[in-house]
């Protein structure tokens, strides 16, 4: 079954990724809600955990590699902030 391209934490245009094996929707879902919780609440670092463990989740999301990698310039980590831009633009060049 093909996720709604029209949620947020969905894969974006570039489609499934090679192996379903990849992604885990639950999870990256989960974590994505939780992230923004933790920020609407003021807590960064939860914020940061919880989208770290969403990329994983699903890598092939670009809009939560975005969202990680500004977390990640908030707290001073450029080289981590660059390499999920990276990743970004492999997925939509």
């Amino acid at each position: 079954a093909q996720p709604d391209p029209d949620l947020p934490w969905s894969y974006d245009q570039q489609g499934p990724p090679e192996t379903a094996a990849e992604i885990d929707e639950g999870a990256a879902l989960g974590e994505f809600l939780r992230a923004e919780l933790a920020l609407r609440n003021g807590d960064r670092e939860v914020a940061l955990e919880a989208y770290e463990k969403a990329v994983k989740a699903d890598p092939s999301s670009a809009l939560l590699r975005r969202r990680l990698a500004v977390l990640y310039v908030r707290s001073g980590r450029l080289t981590d902030a660059l390499d999920q831009c990276a990743a970004v633009l492999q997925q939509e060049p």
